[in-house]
């Protein structure tokens, strides 16, 4: 709701009176719509790529079909560029989508299998999907090779993720 917020009502500048203005018609967003609502009309306005906004728009771009026709693993990979979408639509639009990617798309599909949203035929089909989309996940014991790179250069496991002199390869996945 305080990203609906600040997509649709507020200018970008950083301020607490900004933050003060944010909170107010957050609940003033929450009073009047439904969650449902709320999804919807995020979904309409948010970024997904470079001057790319709303999932219309996105879905065209990335798979050429309408939001309604997206299968579980297209929703779950537009889902996963919305912490930083104009990084990974560079990577989508160079066809360099890392493993980290993948992974985490798959992550995405598993929620939706655990929270029910798709059944167990619907969470295989959409694995293999994703497989498709980025190749196997990577074996349980294989380190990402940008980790590698940081311990070969002497990072220690405590560095990691705190060191912003280090890649910014996640560590608490």
């Amino acid at each position: 709701t305080q990203q609906l917020a600040k997509n649709v009502y507020l200018s970008p500048e950083k301020s607490i009176l900004r933050k003060i203005r944010e909170a107010m018609i957050t609940v003033q967003i929450e009073n009047l719509l439904t969650k449902d609502e709320i999804l919807e009309k995020y979904l309409n306005v948010v970024e997904f790529g470079e001057n790319l906004y709303g999932i219309g728009k996105a879905s065209k771009y990335y798979f050429k079909k309408s939001p309604a026709s997206l299968t579980p693993a297209e929703g779950a990979f537009l889902a996963f560029l919305l912490p930083n979408p104009k990084k990974y639509s560079q990577s989508f639009r160079a066809k360099k989508l890392t493993r980290f990617a993948g992974n985490q798309v798959r992550v995405i599909v598993d929620r939706l299998y655990k929270f029910k949203k798709i059944d167990e035929v619907t969470h295989e089909s959409a694995l293999a999907q994703v497989t498709s989309m980025f190749g196997a996940p990577p074996d349980a014991d294989a380190v990402d090779p940008l980790l590698e790179n940081d311990l070969e250069n002497g990072a220690t496991p405590d560095d990691l993720g705190t060191n912003p002199e280090l890649t910014d390869t996640p560590t608490d996945l």
